[in-house]
């Protein structure tokens, strides 16, 4: 289709330098880092802090290599799909232990709030720090959110944050902190967000005429407690959370753009406990660590007839329980070093769904990785085998290879690697879809991913940052598709057989103080994605695009920090893509160039305000099909820091 060619075109028009600093975000007593990683993006509090963003969904829009899934306003589902894997591939790590969903295999990154994330990390190369667990070495990639540490230096400290938006849409975030003793800390948070949804959208409907309605059923209550305890006497580290969640929400479903008639009256109520710890022993050359989790997810789903006649009335209920444990221990001599993971995880889901009873699922991954540097040269390798069985799915076991190589020439560094990854289908996928299907008709999905990097550090007077460079090509087999039906818990399944994808990822970081109160910020991703439908080559779509996959991806942010004020403006920008691998004219979704701006100042050393202009431009897009974003909005708030 004429993709090669451009390929080869973006290529040479663009320079090949990039990043040569992999910035930690974890408390450096709790890392040991064994080689620089150049195709690790993080996006620190700094860079958090000029964004127009509530949840961690809106910080990762500014990573590169990635495709966000938005269902619409501020309680819609925000799940993420890196280089065109699918969002079940990614996953998600909050504080360097797993989120995990069975059920669904999608975590709703709109429920993190930003105000306390210190950092949000996206890779798919293996992780740097020797004590990563089987997990994240096993994922295809890996989002790492952490939130912020205590300040140990100060004996007690409070930060909150208030803000109003468009929509009626008010939110409060509080965080205390206080110093136990010299090696202890305690911090508590809670944060309550709420929204009417009612945003205005416009659509063309059947005829060719533009309509505008209000978006209906689109509310939002949520609510979040969380405390956390941190220990920290070296070569000894602890830290402990507890987390609670809680909403209740309109599910307002897709827009038919046959009349002027919006109805939908369903609802979702969620409920979330997760208890969390970790112990970590580290000296120069050992070390060893210990993780455990439990969780008990609870959902309830209610379809309404009201105003909607023609689907079923349903009310279901599921409840997920999940238990965790990771073990990891590395040994490192000179350039050499070995480390060896082990995560157990019991998953079971007990469901009030008609003719289906509960099921659970026990995994046990088990991984080996070797390192090796010598000069500028280093070499890391890994095998994790996955043993998965459950009461009602087939055993499944697979070993999946990881290989890296990289030479470092200052001020260039150079990586090669492969992965293989693999993920079973959920709950949902094999028992609670719209046409239910047998374990022997739905395959385990498998990921051969490949890529190559080129990455050069800046630091040259006034300027400091990085440029990087990536070419990747990934290779899908059995690629498991859902498609919507009548409401989002009724799903058809389905095996693609191939799919073949190959890009280029361009990255700026770079950051220019022309004097001590003046500082320039610029984070720029330039993405091109060609990924295609190989199952059938008889089938009039044979290497047609497949879903929500953008040609053209570019996210920026530039800002401007000036002695008390602080500006940013942000933008994102998709090219064309298709609802369908059926790339035909009725499928396609138009291009879209969303752009914020906020501006913040500082009052006092303990109070800031600061102001969000949301789509400036007000410009019409979906990027889920037939699920309108809302067009200009505003948000203030003022912030506080005692």
């Amino acid at each position: 289709m004429g993709y090669t060619a451009s390929l080869i075109s973006a290529i040479l028009l663009l320079t090949a330098h990039g990043n040569d600093a992999v910035r930690d975000s974890i408390v450096s007593s709790q890392v040991v880092s064994f080689a620089g990683t150049p195709d690790i993006r993080t996006i620190g509090e700094s860079t958090i802090s000029h964004l127009s963003a509530s949840s961690a969904a809106d910080v990762l829009r500014y990573s590169s290599s990635l495709q966000l899934k938005d269902y619409g306003g501020l309680g819609g589902l925000k799940t993420v799909n890196v280089r065109s894997l699918g969002s079940q591939h990614t996953s998600v790590f909050i504080d360097g232990i797993k989120v995990n969903n069975a059920q669904n295999g999608q975590v709703d990154l709109g429920r993190y709030s930003a105000d306390d994330l210190q950092s949000v990390t996206l890779y798919s190369s293996g992780p740097s720090s020797l004590l990563a667990s089987a997990s994240e070495l096993s994922a295809g990639s890996v989002v790492m959110l952490t939130t912020r540490l205590p300040d140990f230096s100060r004996t007690s400290g409070l930060d909150a944050n208030l803000s109003y938006g468009s929509f009626i849409s008010p939110a409060v975030h509080c965080s205390y902190s206080r110093r136990l003793s010299g090696k202890t800390y305690l911090k508590v948070l809670g944060d309550i967000r709420s929204t009417a949804g009612n945003y205005p959208f416009s659509y063309t409907n059947a005829y060719g005429a533009d309509t505008t309605e209000t978006r209906k059923n689109s509310d939002l209550f949520s609510y979040h407690l969380e405390s956390a305890f941190h220990y920290s006497d070296a070569p000894h580290s602890f830290s402990a959370k507890a987390y609670w969640y809680s909403s209740a929400r309109g599910l307002p479903g897709p827009v038919i753009r046959q009349s002027g008639q919006i109805r939908n009256g369903d609802r979702q109520w969620d409920r979330n406990l997760f208890v969390q710890g970790r112990y970590s022993f580290i000296k120069p050359d050992y070390g060893a660590r210990i993780q455990a989790k439990y969780s008990d997810d609870y959902c309830r789903y209610l379809q309404d007839t009201t105003g909607n006649q023609s689907v079923q009335y349903l009310n279901l209920h599921y409840r997920q329980k999940d238990a965790y444990l990771s073990l990891s221990s590395f040994y490192r001599h000179g350039g050499f070093a070995v480390s060896a993971a082990w995560d157990g995880e019991f998953t079971c889901l007990s469901t009030d769904v008609p003719q289906f009873s509960p099921v659970h699922r026990f995994s046990s991954l088990l991984s080996l990785r070797a390192d090796y540097s010598l000069g500028n040269f280093s070499v890391s390798g890994s095998a994790v085998y996955n043993h998965t069985d459950g009461n009602s799915s087939k055993a499944f076991d697979k070993v999946s290879p990881f290989i890296s190589v990289q030479y470092a020439l200052s001020p260039f560094r150079f990586q090669l690697w492969y992965k293989n990854s693999s993920r079973l289908p959920t709950f949902n996928e094999l028992y609670y879809s719209a046409s239910p299907v047998l374990d022997s008709a739905l395959e385990p999905e498998t990921a051969d991913q490949y890529n190559f990097t080129v990455s050069r550090s800046i630091s040259s007077g006034i300027i400091a940052g990085s440029v990087s460079l990536s070419l990747w090509y990934n290779r899908v087999r059995n690629k498991i598709v859902g498609i919507p039906a009548a409401n989002q818990f009724k799903w058809s399944v389905l095996n693609y057989g191939l799919v073949k994808a190959c890009g280029l990822s361009f990255s700026i970081d770079n950051t220019v103080r022309f004097r001590k109160d003046l500082l320039l910020s610029l984070l720029f991703n330039y993405d091109f994605n060609v990924s295609e439908d190989f199952t059938d080559p008889s089938s009039q779509w044979y290497k047609g695009l497949i879903p929500y996959s953008p040609l053209h991806s570019i996210s920026s942010t530039v800002s401007l920090d000036y002695r008390k004020w602080a500006f940013a403006v942000n933008c994102i920008y998709n090219s064309a893509r298709y609802r369908s691998v059926a790339n035909t004219a009725a499928n396609r979704l138009k291009a879209y160039l969303n752009c914020d701006i906020t501006v913040s100042r500082t009052v006092t050393s303990w109070l800031r305000a600061k102001v969000e202009l949301n789509n400036v431009f007000g410009t019409r897009y979906e990027i889920v099909s037939r699920y309108p974003l809302p067009g200009f909005n505003f948000r203030a708030g003022l912030i506080f820091k005692i």
